[in-house]
């Protein structure tokens, strides 16, 4: 072995540095053996980040000649928050119930107006089908008046005979009655499957509110206990490297700020601004519209585009006209927000290449569906801040190495690469 080799291994400072490493290859490795039960403490971590900022604030202010505890902060924060929740649900849920059944209405209307345009189409086919040469009559039988009776046969003397050069005859409607049947058919029988494993069902329900409950829970700890958490993940780095790491945690909670608290901003005015549009244009199911886009909203790109559709659609069942209000309605929406709210809302600091934006949600949802697709951005945002760190760090390093000695004449500039002549996209 080399001599300044085992002069390095020996050295105090690679030892500690070792160390250092294997605690966060360990922590890494306990966290990938159980994360298949980590969803809850992703969820509260992220809600413990969106609620840090008012947190704060309340414990900075003094009660009396002490400081509000952070416990008693996030105590009152949580009753708030129930309390508002309370009052918006006691506006908007009920209008909702009430736009889902007019939407079921609404759909079965549709259907009956549907098989009433289809109607005319045997007459139809059965006319290319004749002119054609081909010997089949399709035909559409009047609806019977008893419901138990509709979609059956007719009686054995009642059945037209069929025409010699006919190779067959079809009834539409009977056929349709039938298919009707056979799905109603599946539908009672995984309805009965599902009553029989009732204790599933009741065990998954329970598994949510324990859940829910779990999540609020882990938030407050975090929340209660957020310094403490940080000094934790401080005390494993070098104590040279103490400022450098801080800096790195300024960095990544600046871009977090974006894509977490400044996303759940959007999606609230986004939600606003598109129940007013809709509500100017007397656009139905308005109030469920409008929560259906705040929700997609959550996830970037994908979600706008996803939510615009059934506003659309439902816009145009009262034609074309209002169709295309309600969507220049909502481009205008997503004009504002691309151009004003992102940059006033979530800064500079939190920009993401759409590239990356879109890899990381296709991969995110493949791997991990809906939740992976929810995670995506922040996740991405946090590995991107770490990669910009690094790099500048090692930019750094090479400026150092390629620096002239003052000692010696240097001809001419020296052309040396600096962290901030580079940009990361």
């Amino acid at each position: 072995m080399p001599p300044s080799l085992a002069t390095t291994l020996r050295s105090v400072r690679f030892q500690r540095t070792l160390i250092m490493v294997l605690l966060w290859a360990s922590i890494a490795a306990a966290l990938w053996a159980v994360r298949e039960v980590l969803l809850p403490f992703g969820v509260a971590i992220l809600l413990a980040y969106v609620l840090h900022p008012a947190v704060s604030a309340i414990h900075a202010r003094p009660l009396g000649r002490f400081r509000t505890p952070r416990w008693v902060a996030t105590l009152g924060l949580y009753g708030v928050m129930g309390l508002v929740l309370f009052g918006i649900g006691s506006v908007f849920v009920p209008q909702i119930s009430l736009e889902v059944a007019a939407a079921g209405k609404s759909g079965r209307q549709t259907i009956h107006e549907a098989e009433s345009l289809i109607s005319e189409v045997p007459n139809q086919v059965t006319r290319v089908l004749r002119a054609a040469g081909i010997p089949v009559i399709l035909t559409w039988s009047p609806e019977e008046e008893d419901e138990d009776t509709a979609g059956t046969p007719p009686a054995p003397d009642s059945t037209p005979t069929p025409r010699e050069d006919v190779w067959a005859e079809i009834d539409v409607r009977q056929e349709l009655h039938k298919a009707g049947k056979d799905i109603q058919a599946m539908v009672v029988g995984a309805v009965g499957t599902l009553a029989r494993s009732a204790q599933g069902v009741l065990g998954a329900a329970l598994g949510f509110i324990f859940k829910f409950f779990l999540v609020l829970m882990l938030t407050a700890f975090m929340l209660a206990d957020v310094e403490r958490i940080r000094n934790f993940f401080v005390s494993l780095v070098p104590a040279e490297r103490r400022d450098s790491f801080d800096g790195l945690l300024d960095k990544i909670d600046r871009g977090l700020s974006g894509v977490v608290r400044g996303q759940l901003t959007i999606c609230m005015v986004n939600g606003v601004l598109t129940l007013v549009g809709l509500l100017i244009l007397k656009v139905k199911f308005a109030f469920l519209l409008a929560t259906a886009a705040a929700a997609f909203s959550l996830i970037p790109i994908f979600g706008s585009i996803v939510s615009s559709v059934p506003i659309v659609a439902v816009a145009l069942t009262d034609g074309v006209q209002k169709a295309l209000l309600g969507l220049a309605w909502i481009i205008g929406i997503h004009a504002l927000e691309a151009n004003l709210l992102n940059p006033k809302i979530m800064g500079s600091a939190a920009k993401i290449h759409p590239v990356v934006v879109v890899l990381a949600l296709v991969a995110g949802e493949h791997f991990y569906g809906f939740t992976g697709a929810l995670f995506a951005v922040p996740i991405a945002s946090v590995a991107l801040t770490i990669f910009k760190f690094l790099l500048a760090r090692a930019l750094r390093v090479q400026a150092e190495m390629l620096a002239p000695d003052p000692t010696e004449t240097v001809v001419g500039p020296a052309q040396i690469p600096t962290p901030s002549s580079i940009k990361v996209p």
